[in-house]
């Protein structure tokens, strides 16, 4: 079986090329007030602190990325954000053939390789990086 890790290109944090007038989940959204986006927010909090804590952290990635950029226009070329464990500092991915949860992994010997998943006795607590470089999740 080929298990293939979430893309974490930078270019996941701004809309897709296609018109988001003709997404029906964007549509939905913005019919949406604040305050209901807020009470699905922390129902989704409640339900699956996971994924809530993996979009916000990633969102608050995002807004921090397009504030950088805007500071410091030419000294990041490209840069792409990388999941990783911050307990532990292993990589981190959702793979879907085994799920929707963060698992660590090894990433294959060779181009064409498999990622290795694994289990080091705790769950990933995730955080983003650039080259190596830690950015730091927002405080709880």
């Amino acid at each position: 079986m080929t298990v293939q890790p979430v893309s974490t290109s930078p270019a996941l944090c701004v809309p897709t090329a296609g018109d988001p007038e003709d997404d029906p989940q964007a549509a939905r959204l913005r019919g949406l007030s604040r305050q209901q986006l807020e009470d699905r927010l922390t129902w989704l909090s409640w339900y699956n602190l996971a994924a809530y804590t993996a979009v916000m952290d990633y969102m608050h990635f995002c807004d921090s990325l397009a504030a950088d950029s805007t500071q410091d226009a030419g000294e990041l070329e490209d840069p792409e954000p990388a999941p990783f464990c911050r307990q532990c500092g292993a990589q981190a991915g959702i793979f879907w053939a085994l799920g929707t949860e963060w698992q660590h992994y090894r990433p294959g010997a060779g181009a064409n390789d498999n990622p290795l998943v694994y289990d080091p006795g705790h769950s990933p607590v995730i955080g983003w990086r650039i080259r190596g470089a830690e950015v730091p999740a927002p405080a709880a």
